[in-house]
């Protein structure tokens, strides 16, 4: 320990008196062993202090917020001091003050031989950061915890690491007993620190597992959205900060319109699915008061939709393929093509830098910055090729799931469009017929839709006419119900109809 000198005397002695003039002309000039030194104050009993411990119990924010500036000064408390600095001050803080008293005691640190990696901090013993994370310490009404979390992952120290490791490394740093940090957090700590961790604050990527899709125009991951709920009921509630936001029954029609890409089942141009929703939300306005809470519609669809919504992200990398996916997603009948969910309105600033740290690290040959352009759709079950492969469906089955795909292709001809790059990968089952256990099949991939009349030049934004292409008969018409009963066609091992060639299909082929 430091005894007092002279110099830090004075210290002392500006502290007690108030006098942050003088402080501020002494800890300018003032070493580490002066601004650190211990001194010994008689009360019922002895009492160690340093200028910081003494200045915090006297709650002089001003000269705490003076001696935390000093590049030396040290906030762990000497041996025989009982309460830590954090403690003692944390009434009397600014988020600055916090901050800075945090930054000298964090459990990691940065590598000074790679700052892009994260160590333990060899002077950290104090536990300054789990203190400062249990519910118990309270701050001053205009400090709240989440800012001053939030500007301690914005430090310029940590630049360079993801922020999913920081993140991370903070959760899991160990009180003085080895339990994890996060679990002494409230409920807000919690779900703002692990909202950290997804991707744009709301995506859980699934990177166990390889990509469901890579290729020289798109990369395709899975996820959990723990996010579109909330964006939904906060697109369309009324009311304000104060009395809070509500749901009618409009409102709460249309959140149920722009999540129907996540049920098969839902039909929103049939009444019957309307009637269903205006039921659902009769049973949920328990006052009947005609609206509905934030918290009453956040447990309606973790109950209709699951708790845990399963997504498929697309990157797209060309501008041109992601806004005509967009453009034909938005005008096509979700009933055949795969739509596309709620999903952030605007990227953050920052967001070709997160691209870039997208840990998809057994895409090495990729460079996810490229992938600036994304939507978001609902996980499929399986597609036509993993069916094929995978399972045994039965000639029913088969049958029906052929029709689907044949009635999908003339919704799109209906439309003057065709597909462009039609296979077995591009159709995928979504579940299961409401009334039935007859799967749901429907296109995906329509980035390469083209106007008829053109066919797409696939992996280009290139197409040629079709006029000099020879005259074929349309793919509805090769699967009527009379061709695809004939058992002899249903083996299969062997199944024309069930491949239906569409690895090799093109507009061109299909249309006539």
């Amino acid at each position: 320990m430091i005894p007092a000198s002279s110099s830090s005397s004075a210290i002392f002695a500006a502290i007690a008196a108030g006098d942050t003039a003088a402080l501020q002309r002494l800890v300018r000039t003032a070493d580490a062993q002066h601004v650190n030194a211990i001194t010994s104050i008689n009360k019922s009993v002895q009492v160690v202090y340093t200028p910081l411990i003494r200045a915090a119990e006297a709650g002089d924010v001003d000269a705490v917020a003076i001696l935390l500036a000093h590049p030396d000064i040290n906030v762990n408390r000497p041996p025989g001091v009982p309460p830590l600095v954090l403690q003692t001050l944390a009434p009397y803080l600014c988020v600055d003050s916090v901050v800075a008293l945090l930054v000298q005691d964090l459990p990691i640190s940065v590598d000074s031989a790679n700052p892009s990696r994260l160590v333990d901090n060899p002077d950290h013993s104090f536990y300054s950061w789990m203190i400062f994370l249990d519910p118990e310490l309270k701050v001053p009404d205009d400090v709240s915890k989440l800012a001053v979390i939030q500007r301690i992952l914005d430090l310029e120290l940590f630049a360079q690491v993801p922020r999913t490791h920081v993140v991370r490394r903070l959760m899991a740093a160990p009180d003085e007993h080895g339990r994890p940090a996060i679990d002494a957090a409230d409920a807000d700590v919690r779900a703002f620190l692990t909202n950290q961790l997804y991707f744009l604050g709301r995506y859980e990527l699934l990177l166990d597992a390889p990509p469901v899709h890579v290729s020289a125009t798109s990369v395709v991951v899975l996820a959990y959205d723990h996010g579109m709920y909330a964006q939904v009921f906060e697109e369309e509630a009324e009311g304000d900060d104060n009395d809070g936001y509500l749901l009618d029954l409009n409102g709460f029609c249309n959140c149920l319109r722009a999540l129907a890409p996540l049920r098969a089942t839902d039909d929103i141009s049939d009444d019957a699915t309307m009637h269903r929703w205006e039921a659902e939300f009769e049973m949920l306005d328990t006052d009947r008061d005609d609206v509905i809470t934030r918290d009453e519609f956040l447990r309606y669809c973790d109950q209709t939709f699951g708790p845990y919504l399963k997504v498929a992200i697309k990157f797209i990398k060309s501008q041109a393929d992601y806004d005509r996916e967009c453009y034909h997603r938005q005008r096509l009948d979700l009933n055949f093509v795969l739509g596309l969910v709620p999903s952030p309105a605007e990227l953050p600033d920052d967001f070709a830098q997160t691209m870039s740290q997208l840990p998809l690290s057994h895409l090495s040959h990729i460079n996810m910055a490229e992938y600036a352009n994304l939507v978001v759709m609902p996980a499929a079950d399986r597609s036509l090729e993993d069916i094929f492969l995978k399972e045994r469906p039965s000639e029913a089955q088969v049958i029906d799931m052929i029709k689907q795909v044949a009635a999908a292709l003339d919704h799109l001809h209906s439309h003057r469009i065709v597909h462009g790059d039609l296979k077995k990968l591009n159709v995928l089952r979504m579940g299961q017929q409401r009334d039935s256990n007859d799967s749901v099949m429907m296109l995906s991939d329509i980035m390469y839709v083209t106007e008829k009349g053109r066919i797409p030049v696939l992996g280009t934004q290139k197409s040629h006419d079709m006029a000099s292409s020879p005259a074929h008969t349309p793919l509805s018409s090769m699967i009527s119900s009379q061709s695809i009963t004939d058992s002899t066609q249903l083996n299969l091992g062997d199944l024309s109809l069930w491949r239906l060639d569409l690895d090799k299909l093109t507009a061109g082929r299909v249309l006539s």
